[in-house]
């Protein structure tokens, strides 16, 4: 595919005008980057992205082909930081009872008041 200068969308008076975020975007960056052999700031240039954004669509297309293009989950595969379900369970054993707040149950435990917040205020596990 030759890279087809017309079909890059151009700036407009506005400033806050998004870049070409879709997969068919993507690949007409990556496409121009790999194939043709774009200079990455030029395609960057032209499709209005950061430079750091044409290395990372470059890389996936040269990996994954167009299926590398496509949109990612953007949430996260673990959750290391997470509170063990030990405490988890006892916050929540506290707060049914007794009705207490994260301030008063965090004092208990020892736990700062805003992750027993964010424990009370999750959806329960399935």
């Amino acid at each position: 595919m030759d890279c087809d200068i017309d079909a890059v969308p151009r700036r407009s008076s506005c400033p806050t005008v998004t870049p070409p975020l879709t997969p068919t975007g993507r690949l007409r960056l990556a496409r121009c980057v790999v194939d043709d052999e774009w200079p990455l700031r030029r395609a960057a240039e032209l499709f209005q992205v950061a430079v750091t954004t044409a290395v990372r669509w470059a890389g996936r297309y040269r990996e994954d082909g167009e299926a590398g293009l496509e949109d990612r989950s953007g949430r996260p595969r673990h959750s290391p930081a997470r509170t063990p379900t030990r405490t988890e369970r006892r916050i929540i054993k506290i707060r049914v009872p007794r009705r207490w707040g994260p301030d008063r149950i965090g004092f208990l435990l020892g736990v700062a008041a805003s992750t027993v917040h964010r424990v009370l205020a999750r959806p329960p596990d399935p």
